[in-house]
């Protein structure tokens, strides 16, 4: 039988850089909330209450946005990190 060689380090690299993306959407979203929903709650709430429609439109707009900014934040993070470890 031949020898099977298995090599896991770049499935070790892979898991500790999603490990890490996780950590970074983690600070992020958690700063999303307090600077955006928390400060806008009241707003949000009275938005729900009285125009249903117009609130759906605005949650995902919000989703969306949320969305694409962390992507792009991120995005330029680990291109800043792997660029500096290169």
């Amino acid at each position: 039988m031949p020898e099977q060689t298995t090599t896991h380090a770049p499935r070790n690299s892979t898991v500790a850089w999603y490990l890490v993306e996780m950590a970074i959407y983690a600070v992020f979203v958690f700063a999303y909330y307090l600077a955006v929903l928390h400060s806008s709650r009241g707003w949000l709430k009275q938005l729900f209450d009285d125009h249903k429609s117009i609130y759906a439109v605005v949650a995902l707009a919000l989703i969306v946005g949320q969305v694409v900014l962390l992507e792009l934040v991120t995005a330029g993070l680990f291109r800043l990190i792997r660029g500096k470890n290169k």
